[in-house]
């Protein structure tokens, strides 16, 4: 058995802290500000500023919404399955996931299609009870940032089985943490006069 880092436990125990020991009330109170917040921050982009990277190698703001929509729109239906008390069928979302072409769409239609898997995710949520049963589990991608020896952070991913409980405050996390990336990247953004894609 792989001993755990101490990042990766501190992980599963938001997970199942924050989770599965959470009333549901709580998890979609949370979730749904942190989808507030970030459809706020995102209303307030012009057009020309969503598709320009801060760097070659890095995602712009579009790619990220892209990326949370592909990420969120299985999560949902995981959270589906889950509530009925089954494990879906399919394996884990990829941790990278992007559609075929995220530069492809109008802004407006990807903010739209975003908006209305938010909505859907905690429509799903107001299904639930904290009498809902736990047992069933899902694989999730599991990504966080270690630091080595030498001061450098580096990802280390792995799957782990979660209750519809510890899914659905991870996917508020997934979403956090790409309201920071956003934002980073903005402030690169804001700080260069790199054209847009």
């Amino acid at each position: 058995m792989t001993t755990l880092r101490p990042e990766q436990e501190t992980a599963l125990r938001y997970a199942l802290e924050k989770g599965t020991k959470a009333p549901v009330a709580d998890i979609r109170a949370k979730t749904a500000a942190t989808f507030s917040k970030l459809e706020t921050l995102l209303a307030s982009l012009p057009e020309e500023v969503v598709r320009v990277r801060p760097a070659l190698d890095r995602w712009c703001v579009q790619e990220i919404v892209d990326h949370l929509l592909e990420s969120h729109r299985p999560a949902v239906d995981d959270l589906r399955t889950l509530l009925r008390g089954e494990r879906p069928a399919r394996g884990p979302i990829p941790a990278s996931l992007l559609s075929a072409d995220p530069l492809g769409q109008p802004w407006p239609d990807l903010l739209r299609r975003f908006g209305e898997v938010l909505r859907e995710l905690l429509a799903v949520l107001d299904t639930a009870s904290d009498d809902t049963p736990l047992e069933a589990r899902a694989p999730v991608v599991m990504v966080v940032k270690v630091q080595e020896p030498d001061g450098r952070m580096v990802p280390v991913q792995w799957v782990e089985d979660f209750d519809w409980k510890a899914s659905a405050i991870l996917v508020r996390a997934h979403t956090l943490e790409h309201i920071g990336q956003i934002e980073r990247t903005l402030a690169a953004v804001q700080s260069t006069s790199v054209p847009p894609l």
